[in-house]
C-alpha cells in the first residue's frame, strides 16, 4: 500500500485538510488497512481498481470511476482490496465540507454514500480526473476547481471553529455545558450547529479526541499503565478506558499499539494466513 497526503492552496487551507491519494493491492495483497474514527469527512474517486470499503455495517462496491463520500466517523473505515486500486481523495477539515455542498451533514456520518450518480458538484470536479495524465495534474486540478468556487462559498461557521478547536484543546475534556457557554449558545442550539456542519455531535468529537489522545498516551509510553493513562484523560477507571477504545477501534489497546499509524491514522495489518 502506498498513501500520500499533498496539502491545498493556502485558500483552501481552512476548508480542507489534504488531498491525497493511495494505491492498494489486490484480494491476494498481505496486508490491508483501516482508517481510524476522525472528524474528516472524505470525498474519493476510484481512478481503477475495485474494492469495498466497510463502515459499521455499511459498505459498498466501488469500481474505477465512482466518487464516493465518507462522512465523519465513529467507527473504522475499513478498506477491502478486490483487484489493485487507485484513490485520490479530499480530507475535509470539521465544518470545511458544508460551505461547499450547502446541505446538512447530519445523514453522512458513519455513512458510504455513492455520489457517481447524482451528477453533482464532486461528481463533476472528480470524474474529469480520469482523464488528466499525471497524479500532480490530478491535483493541481483539483486546487482550480475548488479555487473557483470559494468566492461562491459561505464562511466557515466561527462557532464549529472555535468549539471544535477548544475540544481540540483540552483533549476532549471539557464538558458540553461549558463549550456551549464558552462559545454564546445553549446546549440544544451547539449540538444542532455540530449536527448540521460537523455531521458528529460535540459528545461524539470529545470522545474521538479523548481516545486519540489516549492512544498516543499509549504508544508514546515505554512502560505504560492503563490506569495512569485513564486517571490522566478523565476516565472513570482502567476498564471503563479499555471498553471505550475497544468499542471505538474495534481492537484491544495493546493490538492498537502494535499495528496503529497515527501520522496517517490506519491501522496497517497483515492479512491472516
Amino acid at each position: 500500500m502506498e498513501y500520500k497526503e499533498v496539502r491545498p492552496d493556502p485558500a483552501l487551507q481552512p476548508y480542507i485538510q489534504c488531498f491525497w491519494y493511495a494505491h492498494i493491492g489486490g484480494a491476494a495483497s498481505d496486508v490491508h488497512f483501516e482508517v481510524l474514527p476522525n472528524l474528516f469527512a472524505n470525498v474519493f474517486l476510484n481512478l481503477s481498481g475495485h474494492y469495498v470499503p466497510v463502515v459499521g455495517d455499511q459498505s459498498a462496491d466501488c469500481r474505477s470511476g465512482q466518487v464516493m463520500l465518507v462522512g465523519a466517523r465513529t467507527k473504522l473505515w475499513r478498506v477491502v482490496p478486490q483487484a489493485p486500486s487507485q484513490l485520490i481523495g479530499i480530507k475535509f477539515n470539521p465544518g470545511g465540507l458544508y460551505p461547499f455542498l450547502n446541505e446538512s451533514l447530519e445523514a453522512t456520518a458513519d455513512q458510504i454514500i455513492d455520489l457517481s450518480a447524482s451528477g453533482g458538484m464532486f461528481a463533476r470536479a472528480l470524474q474529469p480526473l480520469l482523464a488528466e495524465a499525471s497524479m500532480e495534474a490530478r491535483l493541481a486540478a483539483l486546487d482550480r476547481f475548488f479555487l473557483d468556487r470559494l468566492p461562491s462559498c459561505p464562511p466557515l461557521d466561527a462557532k464549529i471553529q472555535r468549539a471544535v478547536a477548544m475540544i481540540t484543546q483540552r483533549k476532549g475534556q471539557l464538558r458540553i455545558e461549558e463549550l456551549a457557554r464558552e462559545v454564546d449558545v445553549s446546549k440544544r442550539s451547539l449540538e444542532r450547529y455540530f449536527l448540521k456542519h460537523v455531521g458528529l455531535s460535540p459528545k461524539a468529537i470529545s470522545q474521538i479526541i479523548r481516545l486519540r489522545q489516549a492512544i498516543e498516551e499509549i504508544l508514546h509510553g515505554s512502560e505504560v499503565n492503563l490506569g495512569e493513562v485513564a486517571f490522566n484523560l478523565g476516565f472513570y477507571d482502567r476498564s471503563h478506558l479499555f471498553n471505550e477504545i475497544k468499542d471505538m477501534m474495534g481492537k484491544a489497546p495493546s493490538a492498537v499499539a502494535q499495528s496503529v499509524d497515527l501520522k496517517w491514522n490506519i491501522f496497517v495489518t497483515q492479512r491472516a494466513s
